[in-house]
């Protein structure tokens, strides 16, 4: 046993959980070591922020599904009082995929701290357009929609520790800098480029674009489960076809130059970055509220 897990676990012997209405587990494994005390109250919810999409589900579902049962074939949850808090609707099929039952399932978003986020200056102010991040960046794409900008357009900085790109007087390279320089850049972009490539396994781009909604940033990005999860299209930013080259050259010219539109889904940004805070999660956590799924063309977002 981890020496964190066995802290864990002796801190749960020496405290009684039944004086408990809630209980947070850090993961899925500090969930297991609570209920394995047997000592929840019947009333009391056990919620595990699953911000990293069913990081350890393998090893837990193998505490429970007897061979040779399997996940994907359900009836294995040990409990209706353990419930995930999923920041990803959008791919809501892998947790059913496990077996998981969806009541068992919040649909909470992404959360950041707002004082390590303050917002940036009006969008019409600043003098560049910003893109960055870690996880199926389409860098290819990106590449080709800023050699198609027209000469106007403000540059885009790119934040990345690969391979430089050369020639391209609208795509300065940038490369790899501190979390609080990245911020600062994000904050004081005109707005965000997050161009992604497709993976249904996997979600990308929710933090940087958490991050650039908080700063009121709108964000031009590839339409995926992850982006339409947080993005409303023509609200708070513009999404384009995964791979089109062409359309999100358009979209970031289009945003660029059109002042009217980058204030109003600045506002549209702002407004949205305020559901994306631990303040907000918090609050719909502790106080039990369920999620009101709100329609939108693209379909049905839960905040």
């Amino acid at each position: 046993m981890s020496q964190p897990a066995a802290a864990i676990a002796d801190w749960l012997r020496q405290h009684d959980l039944s004086d408990f209405d809630l209980v947070i587990a850090s993961d899925l494994s500090a969930a297991q070591l609570a209920l394995a005390t047997g000592r929840l109250a019947s009333a009391a919810r056990l919620v595990v922020p699953d911000f990293h999409m069913l990081r350890g589900m393998d090893d837990f579902a193998a505490r429970w599904v007897v061979p040779p049962a399997r996940p994907h074939e359900g009836g294995w949850w040990p409990s209706t009082q353990l419930v995930l808090e999923s920041p990803f609707p959008g791919y809501a099929s892998l947790y059913t995929n496990y077996g998981i039952p969806l009541e068992q399932v919040a649909w909470r978003p992404f959360a950041l701290y707002p004082g390590h986020f303050p917002p940036g200056p009006d969008v019409n102010e600043c003098r560049v357009i910003m893109s960055g991040g870690n996880h199926l960046r389409d860098l290819e794409t990106l590449r080709l929609a800023t050699e198609r900008l027209p000469g106007g357009v403000h540059p885009v900085l790119l934040y990345d520790q690969g391979e430089r790109f050369e020639g391209n007087a609208h795509l300065l390279h940038e490369g790899e800098v501190s979390l609080r320089s990245f911020y600062h850049a994000i904050a004081h972009s005109r707005f965000v480029v997050v161009p992604l490539r497709e993976e249904v396994y996997r979600a990308a781009g929710v933090t940087v674009v958490a991050m650039a909604l908080g700063a009121g940033r709108p964000v031009v990005a590839t339409s995926i489960a992850a982006t339409r999860d947080y993005i409303q299209d023509g609200t708070d930013g513009l999404l384009v076809p995964p791979g089109d080259a062409s359309a999100l050259a358009d979209a970031i010219a289009r945003l660029d130059t059109d002042t009217a539109l980058l204030s109003r889904l600045a506002a549209g940004a702002r407004d949205a970055g305020r559901r994306l805070t631990t303040e907000y999660w918090a609050d719909q956590i502790v106080g039990g509220r369920a999620l009101h799924p709100v329609w939108t063309p693209r379909g049905w977002r839960s905040w």
